[in-house]
């Protein structure tokens, strides 16, 4: 009885060496883990919360529309902004989301605003109403986004 014991336990000994997780195989180069990963659409901490005006300039904007990303040169905050300080999120590049509806039982993205921002160039000054949504961790317009008047610079 204490020889059969002692061979199945041999056996589950010999069975549980193949069965150890073997070390975790390297990741290629410059891939990160889900964890280093941030959402390429979250705003800078500075500008979470944030509810109002944002005027700026375009630095870039995804090839089917949805979203833009602006170099802020003035935010005005509206009343129900949760941001600490506005005037921080100027210089910051923030990422913007367009609006989106439903349709058919499917949401997607308005055309005005998907064409709006496949007509911006690099530096176009732009002006937009957004607002933070906190379940989604990005800003999006609130409003039809429009071209703002070039700023002279200051000598």
């Amino acid at each position: 009885m204490i020889a059969r014991i002692l061979s199945l336990g041999l056996v589950c000994l010999f069975v549980l060496s193949f069965t150890v997780a073997a070390p975790a195989a390297e990741k290629p180069a410059g891939e990160k883990s889900k964890d280093e990963v941030k959402n390429q659409n979250s705003p800078p901490d500075e500008a979470v919360g944030f509810v109002g005006k944002l005027e700026g300039t375009f630095s870039s904007g995804k090839k089917n529309g949805n979203a833009l990303t602006i170099t802020v040169t003035a935010a005005t905050p509206a009343d129900g902004s949760k941001a600490k300080d506005a005037t921080v999120i100027v210089g910051k590049e923030v990422p913007v989301t367009v609006r989106w509806e439903k349709k058919d039982g499917k949401y997607s993205p308005l055309e005005a605003d998907t064409s709006f921002v496949k007509g911006l160039k690099k530096g176009d000054a732009v002006l937009l109403e957004v607002n933070y949504v906190d379940s989604l961790k990005v800003i999006r317009m609130t409003a039809a986004p429009a071209k703002a008047e070039a700023k002279p610079e200051a000598k």
